[in-house]
């Protein structure tokens, strides 16, 4: 398990080259054991942000059909709730700021695992163990879209929310595998 989890981290790695603001390509910085990426825009932020949301809504959907972990559940609807909010309103802004309908044309590496290959408590903690790098990574990004000027409020709002949010739902998570 040690050696999947350092293969995620490794392979946290943001797909934002399609994803240009004004034809700049997006800065991959490595930090100790994982990469992450630099943003130069609020918009680049945006079209990323929305296929990692998704991604994390869509395993969440499976796994809470699929747990008994009662604790588990609560995080799991939690995740569903709140990134599904996000979404609809990060394609808004994408509509609104920069006359973009969001299509899902940009490309995402997913990083989550194949989560069909689990069940029971194995399904739980590869979930769990993937969600924390998959977190981790939305809080590098969202930090990364604090270092740049002009960035909408809303959207400053939004990152600093989600850097609170799962933040704590990491600590849950590491919670969850103690148990």
């Amino acid at each position: 398990m040690k050696t999947k989890i350092l293969t995620l981290l490794s392979m946290a790695v943001f797909s934002l080259s399609a994803c240009s603001y004004n034809k700049k390509p997006v800065e991959s910085v490595n930090h100790s054991s994982h990469s992450i990426h630099k943003i130069s825009s609020p918009q680049q932020y945006i079209e990323h942000m929305i296929p990692h949301h998704q991604e994390a809504v869509q395993s969440s959907e499976y796994v809470i059909t699929r747990t008994d972990n009662q604790q588990l559940k609560l995080l799991l609807s939690k995740v569903i709730t709140n990134q599904n909010k996000e979404i609809a309103i990060m394609k808004q802004w994408l509509q609104d700021w920069y006359n973009i309908d969001y299509q899902n044309n940009f490309q995402y590496t997913q990083m989550m695992g194949d989560l069909t290959k689990f069940q029971g408590k194995e399904l739980d903690n590869t979930y769990i163990k993937d969600m924390i790098v998959h977190h981790q990574a939305a809080l590098d990004i969202s930090k990364s879209l604090l270092e740049i000027e002009g960035v909408p409020k809303e959207l400053q709002s939004m990152s600093k929310n989600i850097i609170q949010t799962q933040t704590k739902e990491i600590q849950e998570l590491n919670s969850l595998i103690k148990n």
